[in-house]
């Protein structure tokens, strides 16, 4: 079994796969970083509520503990025909059951920009604050790519971390492509929360875009350049690319579509959870942690339930 991404819904599956080895069954993860961070907490962690280690779970020393094989590496390329996933330095991994939940992907990142998908990427701006806040830089000047919760949740916790005259100097500029912050939201939440970025001086950009990056300053398309030391990409998501580069059913966005039972209705072999697939009748369902987290014992119980079958040389559905 060769599980792809250590995301939320995997680790009920990592947790039960250190009894599964009784039954014969060899588990594998592969993931792109040694940790997994909390989607629920990154934000508060950037906001100087939590520390970096309360934040994120050690993928590798969980693995040493339940048995399972780890390979730290970027799963680029999937073989459901061969029943293959490549790693990006080529190294294949064979599998007889596969499971995906590696998120999702920022579309359009500019050269760069400190991505929020995957996770772990954001705790390049977390040294950059750490450096602030310790007085290792005088000021940071950070733009925020996007105003939808991602991206308005980052802001209201920064600009309250750096509230107040005794603080270092952030200054803070989101801009957000539509009339408004949180278009996904009732207006009157986007106006407070307007309201508040704006009196704890954020500058706030609706109807605008970034139209180039480069170090030390970015063009948008109203304004022009502005001065900017770091830009955050909080622009929405996309599927990873090698769902479609497989031939596999996917959404018009590229995440993987899949079943209740969170199988592949082109193999049932392959499952997939989080925020890289879309679950049937479930389609408009957001994509935030809490959805990936309730989809993990689906996950687990089911992939369990397929390994004994094939074990037993029983049919698959579909």
């Amino acid at each position: 079994m060769v599980l792809v991404g250590g995301g939320h819904a995997m680790l009920p599956t990592l947790v039960a796969a250190a009894a599964w080895r009784e039954d014969g069954l060899a588990v594998t993860l592969v993931n792109d970083h040694r940790y997994l961070y909390y989607s629920g907490m990154v934000p508060e962690f950037l906001g100087g509520v939590y520390r970096e280690d309360e934040v994120r779970i050690d993928l590798a020393d969980l693995c040493r503990r339940q048995g399972i094989a780890f390979v730290e590496a970027a799963a680029t390329r999937l073989d459901s025909a061969q029943r293959v996933v490549y790693t990006a330095e080529g190294t294949p991994l064979p599998y007889d059951l596969a499971a995906f939940d590696i998120g999702a992907r920022n579309p359009c990142v500019a050269d760069g920009a400190i991505r929020t998908k995957p996770l772990h990427h954001v705790t390049r701006l977390g040294a950059l604050l750490a450096d602030l806040e310790a007085g290792r830089r005088s000021s940071l000047r950070l733009l925020i790519a996007g105003g939808g919760a991602a991206g308005v949740e980052v802001a209201l916790n920064l600009s309250a971390r750096f509230a107040g005259p005794d603080r270092p100097p952030l200054h803070l500029t989101v801009v957000e492509a539509t009339d408004r912050l949180l278009p996904a939201f009732p207006e009157t939440m986007s106006s407070y929360a307007t309201d508040v970025l704006r009196h704890r001086g954020v500058t706030v950009l609706p109807d605008e875009r970034i139209v180039n990056l480069t170090p030390g300053e970015a063009v948008l398309e109203c304004r022009g350049p502005v001065p900017v030391d770091a830009a955050l990409w909080a622009t929405g998501t996309v599927g990873p690319a090698l769902f479609r580069e497989a031939g596999l059913p996917c959404d018009p966005r590229g995440f993987l579509r899949v079943r209740p039972t969170l199988q592949s209705p082109a193999d049932p072999r392959l499952f997939a959870a989080g925020d890289c697939a879309v679950v049937q009748g479930y389609e408009h369902l957001p994509r935030v942690g809490v959805h990936a987290v309730k989809q993990g014992p689906t996950l687990r119980d089911n992939l369990y339930r397929t390994a004994r079958l094939l074990q037993r040389g029983r049919p698959l559905a579909g």
